[in-house]
């Protein structure tokens, strides 16, 4: 998802890779990685750290105090550029379309207040009950 290298003349080149993932590598997977990336830079000595950011997943119900589980998500996406966010609006079939629309507007709103652009966010409507909204994290698509 990202990644930063630092060389320097005296210290043994640094990696820090970012990836998205529900869960964290295992040990071996990591031993296995990280001496994947040194044969393949041909860098035997370099130090590759892993960082997993998870796909998180919130469920928001309302009428809703939006800050809390928000806040945490927005944080993310400004720091990694390349996620997105898929909002799931569920409707009750009872509902009419404004109050669907108003949970989504309220939503958007409040992440575009926050610094997330507009296209970085997916919203769509299913019907179920109760009327929530499910979130997740994604990479963006190009």
């Amino acid at each position: 998802m990202s990644y930063s290298a630092v060389t320097s003349p005296d210290l043994p080149l640094q990696l820090q890779i970012v990836y998205l993932s529900e869960r964290d590598l295992d040990r071996d997977g990591q031993v296995l990685l990280v001496e994947s990336i040194r044969t393949q830079l041909n860098a035997p000595t370099a130090q590759v750290n892993l960082e997993r950011i998870a796909p998180i997943w919130a469920t928001l119900t309302f009428p809703l105090d939006r800050s809390p589980t928000l806040d945490p998500i927005v944080q993310t996406l400004l720091k990694y550029p390349t996620l997105g966010l898929e909002i799931v609006i569920n409707r009750s079939p009872s509902e009419v379309d404004t109050d669907v629309a108003a949970r989504s507007e309220a939503i958007s709103t409040y992440l575009q207040t926050q610094g997330i652009v507009a296209n970085r966010l997916s919203i769509t409507t299913t019907t179920a009950t109760p009327p929530t909204a499910r979130l997740q994290i994604v990479v963006k698509s190009a």
